[in-house]
């Protein structure tokens, strides 16, 4: 019996100086975080439908990246509930900035244009010389129709470019976990944070035609977003999704087509009017707290 009383005594002071000294877990909540996005995409379902053609149109992302800086504020103050593991609170982000730079070939109805343009190369390029000529007479010469290896719609695609820019803030809720805060080693400082929020944010679209011509158009894009890191003292691993659509408005003079150009280019037929886009992007985050 005075064994165990002893024990328990033992237990309860030790008990008494993990919980003085947990509180120090749920320090280090302000900091800064560098996202790399692994996957966007900017879709249109309704693309051109003032032409009578509702084609679904997607761009999908070569790269991004983003930066946010901000502060969670936990709740209760010092210890938190079930032993000390669990808090609740508000995530600010503070300051909010995205990037992203967009492959140059969409998706067109579901069809890959560069899948496209790889079938025709296949016809009209590769090791094969083929030229409309070898149809024989009516066709032309071979220097008029001069197809060689060249894949055209790439060539006609190479100047084409689309990033997206999107600057703003964002709050919501957050809840944050210590599973291991009963031990008395640096295991203790373990969290789990699981977040959300409401994110307005300004974004520009900046695309370049077939020309190299340069257009823009923004949105007020409110956006949402979901995710989760782990967080060891100052150090911070984490994962996200963000969903967001608006209506784009031109910011740009629009394109100027005549005789030698009768044909509007991509520009010339959006920027007449109010283009929705939705994205969705997919990025893992790391970052630092202090």
């Amino acid at each position: 019996m005075r064994r165990f009383l002893l024990a328990a005594a033992c237990g309860l002071v030790a008990l008494g100086a993990y919980s003085q000294g947990d509180a120090s877990i749920w320090k280090n909540n302000k900091g800064i975080t560098i996202g790399f996005i692994t996957h966007q995409s900017l879709n249109n379902d309704d693309f051109l439908g003032e032409l009578g053609v509702k084609t679904p149109f997607q761009y999908n992302s070569s790269y991004g990246f983003s930066f946010t800086s901000g502060n969670t504020y936990l709740w209760p103050k010092g210890e938190g509930w079930a032993g000390n593991r669990i808090k609740v609170g508000v995530d600010v982000r503070w300051f909010d900035v995205s990037f992203v730079k967009y492959s140059k070939y969409p998706k067109i109805g579901g069809v890959d244009l560069k899948d496209f343009a790889n079938a025709v190369d296949n016809v009209f390029g590769g090791d094969d010389y083929w030229s409309p000529s070898d149809f024989g007479d009516g066709w032309g010469d071979d220097e008029d129709y001069d197809y060689g290896e060249e894949d055209y719609l790439d060539s006609f695609v190479d100047k084409i470019g689309n990033m997206q820019v999107q600057i703003g803030m964002g709050v919501g809720p957050q809840v944050s976990i210590a599973p291991l805060a009963h031990l008395d080693n640096a295991a203790r400082f373990l969290r789990v944070n699981i977040y959300g929020h409401f994110d307005p944010q300004t974004s520009v679209v900046i695309s370049k035609d077939y020309q190299g011509d340069l257009h823009g158009s923004w949105a007020f894009l409110p956006t949402w977003d979901f995710g989760g890191n782990i967080q060891w003292k100052n150090f911070v691993v984490g994962v996200e999704g963000r969903w967001g659509s608006a209506k784009y408005s031109d910011i740009s003079q629009g394109g100027d087509y005549g005789y030698e150009d009768e044909l509007p280019g991509l520009d010339d037929l959006i920027s007449s009017r109010k283009v929705s886009w939705r994205n969705a992007s997919f990025r893992v985050n790391v970052g630092f707290r202090f």
